[in-house]
C-alpha cells in the first residue's frame, strides 16, 4: 500500500495498490472476514538448545491470546496503564508486553538500546513517561535506584531466580509478581504475587488455562514437597519445534495423568509443590542455566574446555556473590604436565583460545586449577564441594601507574568485588558485563566528576586505556578557572582544614594528637614501599588529608598526612621523609576540592 509520489523510489516485486489512484467507493465498509484461526501460528522464535544449536519454537494464536488475557488480569493492566517494552524482539517476553498493552488499549512505550545501558537514562524514562507496568530480570533490577520504581504500580520479575531480600524490599509499596515460564509455553506458565511478609520466593500457581505437573523419571506424579521435573500442559503449549520432529517428539510427549491423556512439555526444570499449593523452583535438571538472559548449557562449555591441551577434566559452575553471577571453570591438568604449567600464562592463553570458539557470555570469568575434582560417595562430581573462586592475577599483572589509573582501579574493585586490579586487566574478562558496566559509569561520574558514555567501557575495556579515555574526557570539561595566587599569599581553606591548621598551631609541631587520638608504637625495620602504598590509599579516601600547610618562618611546607606519619612513626630523618612523599600523586587534577582553594 503506497501513494503515487512514493512509488518511484520504491524497490519491490509485489502487487502495488496506490491509495490516491484507487476508487474504493464501491467497496464494502465492513471488516473483512477473519482468515486466521486459533491453531494458526502467531510467531516462531528461536532459543538455544542443549547442543547450542538454535531451535525455532512455534507458538499458536490461542496460546498468545490466552497469555495476554491471563496477564492482563494478574498484572492489573487496563486502558490507563503505561507498559514499558523492555524485552528485545528476539526474546519471547516482548510478545507478552506488546499483546497485553494493545489488547486492553493501554499505552506501550518503546525503549532504545542506549537507554537500557545507562541507569540514569533508564530511570529518567520510567519517571518521565510515567510507566506503570514493567517486567525486568532481577539482575537488572539490582542496579536501579529507588526513584526508578517509585511511580510503578506493578513490577514483574522473570527470567532468573529472584532473591528473597529483593522481593521483601521491592514488594513493600508495589504489586510485585515473580513469573516463570519457558518459551515452549508462550512466555509464562505461572506467577506469584509476593508480599514482604513472605520468607521465600515461589513461582506461584499456573496461569489461567494452564496446568503444571511435577513428574518423576517414569512420568508419574510426585507428592507435595517431593522434587521432580516441571511439566506443562494447557492452552499455552507450543506446536513444537520448526523442522525438528525428533526434538518435538522428545520434549512434547503424551502422558496418562489423572485418568486421561495429556500432551505435556518437559521443561527440564526441577521443582516441587509446597503445602500452600504454590510451586518452588529448584534449578535445572540438566545443568542448563540462564545468565543475564542467555540460556547456557554448562556441558557445552565443558566439552570445549576439554579440547584444550593439557586439560584432563573440566567442570563449569555458576557462582553468585554479592548479587553478581559469573561462570567459574574448575580444571585438572594431565599427569606429568602440572609441574610444567605456568598458571597465569596458561589461563591467559586458554581464555584467548576460548574467544575463538565460544560467544563472550559463555567464557568463564574465573579459572581454578585443582589437583583433582571433589567426588560424591558414588563417584560423581560433587559440585557443592567446589571451592569458591579467588582473585587470579593475570600473567602481565602491573600496578596502576597514574593517579587516574589508581582511582579507577578502586572503582573496578568495588564493582567487580575484586581485591586487586592490574592496569592490564580487561573489565569483561574479570566477570564484568553490561549491567555492571552501568554501575561502573555511575562510579566514574562520582569519582572523577566526568560524564563518560557507556560505550566507552566496551571500546576501552582495559583499565589503562579506560583511564586514558577518562583523562581525555576530563580535559574537555568546562572547569572553573583557578585564580593564580602569588607565592606566600594565604590560601583559602575549608572549615575542616581550618580546624586542623588551628590545632596544628596550638599543639606541639611533632604531635599528632590533634588528629590521631590513639596510636600503636611499632618497632622493627620500616617497609617504606608498604608505607607509601598505605599513604596513597589514605589520600584517595580522605579529603582533609590531601592538605598541606604553607611554609612559615622558613620551614619547609609539609604534607599533612606525611607530617602525621612523621610524628606517629618517629621518623626523624626529613630527607627520608622527602623520599617517601616525593611521588605522592597530584590530586588537584582529580579532586575539585583542591581547585576551590587554589592549592
Amino acid at each position: 500500500l503506497t501513494a503515487q509520489l512514493s512509488l518511484d523510489g520504491l524497490e519491490h516485486d509485489c502487487v502495488v495498490l496506490c491509495l490516491d489512484q484507487t476508487d474504493v467507493a464501491d467497496q464494502s465498509g465492513e471488516n473483512p472476514p477473519a482468515r486466521s484461526t486459533a491453531e494458526d501460528l502467531a510467531y516462531v522464535i528461536y532459543t538455544s538448545g542443549s547442543t547450542g544449536k538454535p531451535k525455532g519454537v512455534m507458538v499458536e494464536n490461542n496460546g498468545l491470546v490466552n497469555l495476554a488475557l491471563a496477564q492482563i488480569e494478574t498484572f492489573k493492566i487496563d486502558a490507563s496503564s503505561r507498559v514499558l517494552q523492555f524485552a528485545s524482539f528476539s526474546f519471547d517476553a516482548s510478545a507478552s508486553e506488546i499483546s497485553t498493552a494493545l489488547l486492553v488499549g493501554a499505552s506501550l512505550t518503546l525503549i532504545a538500546k542506549e537507554t537500557l545501558l545507562d541507569t540514569d537514562q533508564f530511570t529518567g524514562l520510567l519517571v518521565g513517561q510515567q510507566i506503570s507496568h514493567v517486567t525486568l530480570p532481577p539482575s537488572f533490577l539490582t542496579g536501579l535506584p529507588e526513584q526508578a520504581i517509585s511511580g510503578l504500580k506493578t513490577l514483574v520479575v522473570a527470567g532468573e531466580t529472584c532473591p528473597v531480600e529483593m522481593m521483601k524490599r521491592r514488594s513493600q509499596n508495589l504489586h510485585f509478581i515473580n513469573a516463570y515460564g519457558p518459551t515452549e509455553n508462550t512466555v509464562c506458565a505461572s506467577a506469584a504475587v509476593c508480599f514482604p511478609s513472605m520468607d521465600a520466593v515461589s513461582i506461584g500457581k499456573p496461569i489461567a488455562n494452564s496446568r503444571i505437573y511435577i513428574l518423576n523419571a517414569q512420568h508419574q506424579l510426585q507428592a507435595p514437597r517431593i522434587p521432580g521435573e516441571l511439566c506443562i500442559a494447557g492452552a499455552g503449549l507450543a506446536r513444537g519445534y520448526l523442522n525438528r520432529p525428533e526434538l518435538t517428539a522428545e520434549k512434547f510427549i503424551e502422558a496418562e495423568l489423572f485418568g486421561k491423556t495429556e500432551r505435556i512439555y518437559k521443561t527440564g526444570d526441577l521443582a516441587r509443590w509446597l503445602p500452600d499449593g504454590n510451586l518452588e523452583f529448584l534449578g535445572r535438571i540438566d545443568q542448563q542455566i540462564k545468565l543475564r538472559g542467555f540460556r547456557i548449557e554448562l556441558g557445552e562449555i565443558e566439552a570445549v574446555l576439554g579440547q584444550f591441551e593439557h586439560i584432563k577434566e573440566a567442570v563449569v559452575s555458576l557462582y553468585e556473590a554479592d548479587g553478581n553471577k559469573r561462570l567459574v571453570a574448575y580444571l585438572t591438568i594431565a599427569e606429568g604436565e602440572l609441574s610444567t604449567v605456568n598458571e597465569p600464562l596458561f589461563i591467559d592463553s586458554l581464555r584467548d583460545w576460548l574467544k575463538a570458539r565460544l560467544p563472550d557470555y559463555m567464557i568463564p570469568a574465573s579459572f581454578i586449577i585443582l589437583d583433582s575434582l571433589p567426588l560424591t560417595p558414588n563417584g560423581k562430581i560433587d559440585r557443592k564441594a567446589l571451592p569458591a573462586p579467588e582473585f587470579q592475577p593475570s600473567a602481565g599483572f602491573s600496578l596502576p601507574h597514574t593517579p587516574t589509573e589508581a582511582l579507577l582501579a578502586v572503582c573496578w574493585a568495588n564493582v567487580l568485588k575484586r581485591d586487586a586490579i592490574s592496569r592490564n586487566d580487561h573489565f569483561f574478562e574479570l566477570g564484568g558485563h553490561s549491567l555492571l558496566a552501568t554501575q561502573l559509569v555511575s562510579r566514574i561520574r562520582e569519582s572523577f566528576r566526568t560524564e563518560l558514555p557507556i560505550r566507552a567501557i566496551f571500546e576501552h575495556p582495559q583499565l589503562a586505556r579506560l583511564a586514558t579515555a577518562i583523562d581525555h574526557a576530563s580535559k574537555t570539561l568546562a572547569l572553573p578557572a583557578i585564580e593564580v595566587q602569588a607565592e606566600g599569599t594565604p590560601k583559602v581553606l575549608s572549615f575542616a582544614q581550618q580546624r586542623l591548621w588551628f590545632l596544628h598551631q596550638f599543639e606541639n609541631q611533632h604531635s599528632a594528637s590533634y588528629n590521631m587520638p590513639a596510636a600503636l608504637r611499632l618497632t622493627g625495620p620500616l617497609n617504606v614501599e608498604a608505607l607509601r602504598h598505605s599513604l596513597h590509599w589514605l589520600l584517595e579516601r580522605h579529603q582533609s588529608l590531601r592538605s598541606c600547610f604553607p611554609a612559615q618562618d622558613g620551614q619547609t611546607s609539609v604534607h599533612l598526612l606525611a607530617m602525621e606519619a612523621l610524628a606517629a612513626l618517629h621518623i626523624h630523618d626529613l630527607r627520608r621523609l622527602d623520599d617517601l612523599c616525593a611521588d605522592l600523586p597530584p590530586f588537584a587534577k582529580a579532586c575539585p576540592e583542591l581547585a576551590e582553594w587554589g592549592g
